[in-house]
């Protein structure tokens, strides 16, 4: 936190008028309430606030963190915690059929986002699947086009529900998360409503690595 980088001042003695060389450090290191993002960069900038400052925008209730984690000086939320869910699709209620023993994409399942560098994200997917004769269902993940993760059910004239995730650190930039389906043999169709809708979401969980305390 900012207290952390507050310089050393001496002691102040009693009735001193507040100075700067000691009356900046306090007030750079306490959390400051700003109304909202826009006050905040107007009153305290990312280039001139110290470096560990904290503060928090009322509207939101966000905390706030200045830090170099992303490459550049910033404002972020608090760098060690989860961020909370990027976004994602669904609910997707339009059944999709003729799925194949090739690798299929699913009609809706994808999406896209700006990854963070240092931030790792956990990508979950979840559909049902039928079939009038007896198959088993291969629900992929994949990330940029390549597969990252599969669950494989038996569907056999029924529907079976199946979820996939993976906690992924893809690095900054665009990112494209998105779910293929197989059949073993035959064909199978997803079995999707509104009461049991096909998903996919992004979750931001956290940094990608260990902080040692």
């Amino acid at each position: 936190m900012g207290r952390y980088l507050m310089p050393w001042i001496p002691n102040v003695v009693t009735r001193t008028n507040i100075a700067t060389g000691w009356g900046n450090p306090l007030r750079d290191s306490a959390i400051m309430e700003f109304a909202n993002v826009a006050e905040r960069d107007q009153y305290w900038p990312a280039a001139t606030a110290p470096m560990g400052a904290h503060c928090r925008t009322a509207d939101t209730g966000a905390l706030w963190e200045l830090n170099l984690q992303t490459g550049a000086r910033r404002w972020t939320p608090t760098w060690s915690v989860s961020w909370g869910q990027v976004g994602g699709i669904g609910p997707v209620v339009a059944t999709q059929t003729g799925i194949g023993t090739t690798l299929t994409a699913l009609t809706g399942f994808a999406y896209t986002f700006t990854a963070i560098a240092g931030r790792a994200y956990r990508v979950e997917a979840a559909c049902g699947f039928t079939s009038a004769a007896a198959a088993d269902a291969l629900l992929s993940l994949l990330e940029n086009g390549v597969q990252i993760a599969g669950s494989t059910i038996p569907t056999t004239g029924w529907t079976h529900n199946t979820a996939v995730s993976r906690n992924r650190a893809p690095g900054a930039g665009s990112v494209t998360y998105s779910c293929s389906a197989s059949a073993s043999t035959g064909t199978i169709a997803t079995s999707v409503a509104p009461t049991a809708p096909g998903l996919l979401t992004v979750t931001d969980i956290g940094p990608n690595v260990r902080i040692v305390p």
